[in-house]
């Protein structure tokens, strides 16, 4: 049960960092198609 609580809480972290990611890339993208 640790195990799966540890793994848990990493995914809900990973989870956080990532999912701004692609907004952050589009954006990136849309940004240098508008310049």
């Amino acid at each position: 049960m640790k195990h799966t609580n540890i793994s848990e809480k990493t995914e809900t972290i990973i989870r956080q960092i990532f999912k701004p990611l692609p907004i952050f890339v589009s954006g990136m993208l849309m940004g240098s198609i508008v310049t």
